[in-house]
């Protein structure tokens, strides 16, 4: 079965399970103790925030709607609150994809958009309903009492639950869409978003709290959420910005020699695939290419009658050459965005055998990542025309990889480079990479 198959069977079952949990609880609605304005209040509070989504790195969205469904998770009886998260994330959605739509020239097909709208509202059904079910379980049916000291410990727990739910049912999507670990996927993306979420979570508390008096309470708390929002996404672009200038002064360094033109880009994308054949998660994997992507940036540093340099250097031109990793770590200590890629940008020319520079350290007693750019740099060099030679083949600077497992290079990231970069059919493929002649 391909991988779309099996993800379109997956959304179906989702679907299915939230539409059997919403046809068995909501006979057992009690119409008596459930404020319609409440409901309504909250529905609109989720509908609204859906049209805000943020995105939190390249394969994952900070939904702004979390708060109105935690707070109907515990304000309301489960029936209740289940027909809240259905109702609010179904027309939310349809509403965002209407906008979508209207601005786009590109009219899809409702085939196309109605999977990811029922989806999308069956997975927060499920987890509102996980919410409720740890509520009911500990409490017995009905809102919770949040002003009493022996039911507060509930909250916690809840948000735990409809975090977990929410979360896996989204990773096991992403897994099967992009053939990728959803463990993994549900760590790293997580991982980013956590404390926004806890920040949603909390509003959906205050916003509980409040409607029990004032029923208007979810619509005024929409204000909170939409400093969050406009926080986060300036946060965010700033971060990217820097990330792509960074990039760029690489790049500049790089055009420096017609011959190392493009060489960062070339070995970000051989340590992406050297590390995803070594089994790290996606986080690990993001750090490593945009270390790499950078590695070379101390390079500014390096005078051209150095780095340019046709023929063999002298041991002070070496002296100077060998500085810029060191340099390099400098420049990135400016920048908040390169706290975990510092490390792999200064270790970048250590050797397994600690003969490497700047500081002759053992690669082997590095972090695995660190001991991936070194492997991915050699290839490139290897497999890139020089002033004084021809580009290697693969087949050559595989061999050459392998007779330095040990001493230069780990031998385990030598075998996962040999495995991933040899085939040049491969989505890495050599040489379809412009290198001047």
């Amino acid at each position: 079965m391909s991988s779309r198959r099996r993800l379109e069977a997956y959304r179906l079952t989702v679907v299915g399970l939230a539409a059997v949990l919403l046809v068995t609880r909501l006979g057992g609605v009690d119409h008596t103790v459930v404020d319609p304005v409440i409901v309504t209040t909250l529905l609109l509070a989720g509908i609204l925030a859906i049209q805000f989504p943020l995105s939190i790195g390249a394969n994952h969205k900070l939904a702004m709607d979390t708060a109105a469904l935690f707070a109907a998770a515990l304000l309301l009886p489960t029936p209740a609150a289940l027909l809240v998260a259905a109702g609010a994330t179904t027309a939310g959605w349809a509403v965002s994809a209407l906008r979508k739509v209207a601005l786009s020239p590109v009219k899809p097909r409702l085939a196309v958009v109605l999977p990811g709208i029922l989806f999308n509202g069956a997975q927060n059904t499920l987890s509102v309903g996980a919410a409720g079910g740890i509520r009911d379980l500990v409490q017995g049916p009905g809102p919770l009492a949040l002003h009493n000291p022996n039911t507060v410990w509930v909250i916690p727990l809840m948000a735990i639950a409809m975090y977990a739910v929410n979360s896996g049912l989204v990773a096991i999507a992403v897994g099967l869409h992009s053939g990728r670990n959803p463990l993994q996927l549900l760590v790293s993306t997580r991982q980013v978003a956590a404390l926004q979420y806890a920040g949603l979570f909390l509003i959906g508390v205050i916003a509980a709290a409040g409607t029990a008096t004032y029923p208007w309470v979810p619509l005024v708390m929409v204000l909170p959420a939409a400093i969050i929002y406009i926080s986060l996404k300036r946060s965010l672009q700033l971060a990217e910005q820097t990330i792509h200038a960074v990039e760029r002064m690489a790049d500049v360094v790089d055009r420096r020699d017609p011959y190392t033109y493009q060489h960062s880009i070339r070995v970000a994308q051989y340590s992406v695939q050297i590390g995803r054949r070594l089994g790290l998660n996606p986080d690990q994997v993001r750090v490593l290419g945009l270390a790499a992507r950078v590695h070379d940036l101390g390079k500014v540093g390096v005078p051209d009658a150095v780095l340019l340099k046709p023929g063999q250097l002298t041991p002070e031109e070496w002296a100077e050459m060998e500085r810029h990793p060191q340099i390099g770590c400098e420049i990135l200590t400016e920048f908040a965005e390169y706290g975990r890629m510092r490390e792999l940008v200064l270790t970048h020319h250590e050797r397994y055998d600690g003969q490497g520079y700047p500081n002759r350290v053992e690669a082997r007693r590095l972090p695995l990542m660190a001991q991936i750019i070194p492997v991915a740099d050699a290839f490139d060099a290897m497999t890139s025309a020089r002033p004084y030679r021809k580009a290697m083949s693969l087949a050559e600077a595989a061999a050459i990889l392998e007779r330095g497992a040990g001493t230069q290079w780990n031998p385990a990231v030598v075998a996962a480079a040999v495995a991933a970069l040899r085939p040049v059919a491969s989505p890495l493929n050599v040489k379809a990479v412009p290198t001047p002649a």
